[in-house]
């Protein structure tokens, strides 16, 4: 009776469950009819949780007790099939961020994130073929319809909303009280809560009237199985729905509709099915086509000779999936067979996301990657230099005081935000289950973050993907590792790793988080901000710059015997091919203002020029190696330094 009861309080349950926590969202959990000792177990979890959370116990205590709710709730078929969801709704994000008795940390998603490594390494391997989630909304059928008579059958059609974004079905003319559509459209998802359903009828000569709405959290069926059933329709919601208005027998904005029923209406036989799309033909290394990216575009599939409308590009929001690193720090460890397919970011590296767009400083290993605030489908600027390998790594050898600046940096967050640990457990992170606007300093340790593989279990129950996991399946293949000055987010800008990915911290790492919504940089203490732009201006040496849109030659392409080659010689072996040109997709005003030190204002198009060396009456220039870049610093003087001018700054 308990795993029966479960599966039926799992749709009630949906509703809280995407929610901020409260005391009131565990009364769906003690609603539950449990019995026997799963039943005695779960109440004394409950009442010992909401114990701690009334006494405001520090945030392992409380998440050792959601573990402890979660494990008792676990032989239920509701806690089999609501586990992950339970697990991070019952937790706000900071405390789950940096949740210790449990094995799942966020470190990715398509919420924005900023994640800082002062020492230790993070992995990031995902498999061969980089893909994109895609969602498949099907709409076969509703029942019993109301409003229906034999002078006027009724015209229904179904508008699907999610993520901000409205799709039309064809209208099943004089369908009656039980149209059948089997239409269906197809979508990037991004982690979207929910997909709404409203059934309309058409009217040739006066608006629209809306006859039901529907809802699903499309959260908590986001995996392989995904869902296929019937929903409740209810009375028509006139202020929550006007701004979806349909009129004239298209699907354009206007108006405000009339809930002309009220009560439930009738049931709409829908299924919700993802899938992974390739956006990448094999090599992690080159950056996708614009024309080949799946990511730009939306797929309707609708009966033969119907008008339905398919959505554009413009409609779709979608991730970058530029990816940026090089060969591996430890060769001897096994990588892959497909050398493109096996990247390295070690230490020194930042990467920050705003609303909208980030950007990414490689600060040891010269790599630069800048993810326009506008659509990233259209503009990913992108520029890399190899300078992997132990022996190439020319910054460490001329800026030997950038560790002093890490630690100083360290120190700072230290004093300024809340210490976590990450625990030293594999890990899961989904899209969209939280609000990733967070910062991890990890100060020592590692974490490796894995892309299941095709038919790995993605929000599946925890008990299938531990079977995945105990196979080493998804652990096989390696993108990357981040390092000490890390600062890691937005996993699928970044490696081109789409949602879900895994994550394994290989030892407990000692680190800090700091929500970005509660503390967003600009309210940064001056000395963190201000240690964050001496580390970057003093091991950075690429700076984009005003309208240019960058790219290269893959950044991983072996390297031959090096020895006795001069920095300029070897970046034209390893780059030997490149461009720059004028983009309009994205404006000196897109930067962020407290990243304007950072990033500079003008790029010097002709790469690198000679010691003391400078490009126009602008420019200036920054290098290393004997070699000088031409920048100019926003609002400031050109400056011209030479590589031990810019290493004194460390």
């Amino acid at each position: 009776r308990g795993a029966a009861a479960g599966a039926r309080g799992g749709a009630g349950m949906a509703a809280p469950l995407t929610s901020a926590w409260s005391p009131d969202d565990l009364q769906q959990v003690r609603s539950l009819s449990l019995s026997g000792d799963v039943g005695l177990r779960a109440i004394r979890a409950l009442k010992a949780l909401v114990e701690a959370r009334m006494r405001h116990r520090d945030p392992e205590q409380l998440q050792e007790q959601v573990q402890t709710l979660v494990d008792a709730l676990r032989p239920t078929a509701f806690g089999q099939a609501h586990e992950a969801a339970l697990l991070t709704r019952l937790l706000p994000a900071a405390e789950y961020a940096g949740m210790a008795a449990d094995s799942r940390v966020e470190l990715g998603g398509v919420s924005d994130a900023v994640y800082v490594v002062l020492a230790g390494s993070l992995e990031v391997l995902r498999g061969p073929n980089a893909k994109s989630r895609m969602l498949t909304i099907a709409v076969e059928s509703a029942t019993s319809l109301p409003g229906d008579t034999e002078q006027d059958r009724l015209d229904p059609y179904v508008v699907v909303t999610t993520g901000g974004r409205s799709f039309t079905s064809p209208v099943a003319v004089d369908a009656g009280p039980n149209p059948v559509w089997n239409w269906s459209v197809t979508v990037p998802y991004n982690g979207e809560p929910r997909v709404e359903f409203m059934v309309m009828e058409h009217d040739d000569y006066s608006r629209h009237d809306l006859l039901a709405v529907a809802g699903i959290d499309a959260l908590l069926f986001a995996g392989d199985d995904g869902f296929s059933g019937t929903l409740v329709l209810n009375h028509g919601d006139t202020e929550a729905k006007s701004a979806l208005g349909v009129s004239g027998g298209n699907s354009r904005m206007s108006g405000v509709h009339k809930a002309v029923y009220t009560g439930p209406v009738g049931s709409l036989k829908v299924s919700l099915a993802w899938a992974a799309e390739p956006t990448l033909g094999g090599s992690l290394s080159e950056p996708p086509s614009r024309a080949d990216s799946p990511q730009g575009r939306l797929s309707v599939s609708a009966p033969a000779g119907s008008n339905s409308p398919v959505a554009g590009p413009k409609e779709s929001r979608s991730r970058s999936t530029s990816i940026v690193g090089s060969s591996p720090a430890s060769p001897e460890r096994e990588r892959d067979k497909n050398p493109a397919a096996s990247k390295v970011l070690k230490a020194g590296q930042f990467f920050g996301m705003e609303p909208g767009g980030g950007t990414l400083l490689t600060l040891e290993h010269c790599h630069l990657l800048f993810v326009p605030r506008s659509d990233v489908t259209k503009a990913v600027t992108e520029y890399r230099i190899d300078c992997m390998r132990e022996k190439h790594s020319f910054l460490r050898k001329h800026f030997p005081g950038a560790g002093a600046l890490e630690q100083r940096l360290f120190e700072l967050f230290a004093s300024a935000f809340s210490p976590v640990v990450l625990p030293p457990r594999r890990v899961i992170c989904r899209a969209g289950r939280l609000d990733n606007r967070s910062v991890y300093v990890l100060r020592r340790g590692s974490c490796n973050a894995t892309q299941p593989r095709s038919g790995a279990v993605t929000s599946s129950p925890m008990g299938r993907y531990d079977e995945v996991v105990r196979g080493g399946d998804p652990l096989e293949e390696n993108v990357g590792v981040l390092g000490i000055g890390s600062v890691v987010g937005y996993a699928s800008a970044l490696f081109g790793v789409p949602e879900p990915f895994t994550a394994t911290a290989a030892e407990p790492v000692k680190g800090f988080t700091i929500s970005l919504a509660e503390r967003p940089v600009s309210t940064w203490p001056k000395e963190v901000t201000g240690s964050l732009y001496d580390l970057l201006k003093t091991r950075t040496e690429f700076h984009l710059g005003r309208r240019m849109h960058l790219s290269s030659m893959p950044a991983s392409l072996p390297i031959a015997d090096t020895s006795g080659l001069s920095p300029q010689e070897l970046f034209q072996r390893n780059v030997p091919e490149w461009k720059a040109c004028e983009s309009r997709f994205w404006r000196h005003k897109d930067i962020p203002q407290w990243r304007m030190g950072t990033i500079r204002d003008l790029y010097d198009a002709e790469g690198w020029v000679p010691p003391g060396g400078h490009v126009g009456s602008d420019a200036g220039g920054l290098g290393f190696a004997g070699l000088s870049f031409g920048c100019r610093s926003p609002g400031g003087p050109s400056t011209s330094r030479s590589a031990s001018q810019a290493a004194s700054l460390a």
